[in-house]
């Protein structure tokens, strides 16, 4: 082999050796200065995204917990919500309101007896009967009784709005060693005009009390 060919096969040898030794750490530092390159990117971007213009600004320069009135006038939320609660208290929520005190609800117990009272005075309806015997069996000694069933019931249900004209008994329906029951037509008017509906008058025999609940067919 001659001179020239070998130092031609030592280059290359060498050249191999350096390549085989440089190269990993030429890679290694290409890929270091892509990643910090990326990272400067990256940093510039969120500087420019947090010292840019915001939502609010990109609304007029408006933050978003404001709002604006019919007359321009721009106030947060809160300030505009205490100051319509001040102009109008009765749209404020049940909680800002005061409870019902103790005196109030008696007050008001006493009112609704008072009115009962007066209705009461005032229910003098005519008591007649479908079939002799009805209103003696059903009734008997005790008409106080019935009549304070029948106003109680209407008052709590209606109040004075109606007046009780007329209570027709119409059919026994059973009778118990408990109880009684009765179907009863009633006859209001109200105003200038007169409705009539059926009801179950049930008499409890061991307490002595008539209860009366609305009939539906």
């Amino acid at each position: 082999m001659d001179k020239k060919k070998l130092r031609s096969y030592i280059l290359i040898f060498c050249i191999a050796v350096l390549i085989s030794v440089y190269l990993p750490y030429l890679i290694d530092l290409g890929s270091s200065k892509l990643v910090d390159g990326l990272d400067t990117e990256t940093e510039q971007t969120e500087a420019a995204t947090e010292s840019g213009p915001g939502y609010a600004e990109t609304l007029g320069g408006r933050d978003v917990s404001e709002t604006e009135n019919d007359d321009g006038d721009v106030r947060p939320k809160e300030d505009k919500a205490r100051e319509e609660a001040k102009q109008n208290p009765s749209a404020s929520s049940g909680s800002d309101r005061l409870p019902v005190t103790d005196e109030e609800v008696q007050k008001q117990k006493e009112e609704q007896d008072e009115g009962l009272q007066r209705f009461r005075q005032s229910f003098h309806p005519e008591i007649t009967e479908a079939y002799s015997g009805v209103q003696e069996a059903f009734i008997g000694d005790r008409a106080v009784e019935f009549d304070h069933a029948i106003s109680d019931h209407f008052y709590q249900a209606y109040g004075d709005l109606y007046t009780v004209t007329k209570v027709e008994l119409k059919e026994m329906l059973d009778e118990t060693d408990d109880e009684i029951r009765c179907m009863v037509r009633v006859f209001t008017k109200s105003g200038e005009k007169t409705y009539s509906q059926d009801y179950i008058v049930v008499y409890s025999k061991a307490y002595d009390f008539y209860s009366v609940y609305a009939y539906n067919r």
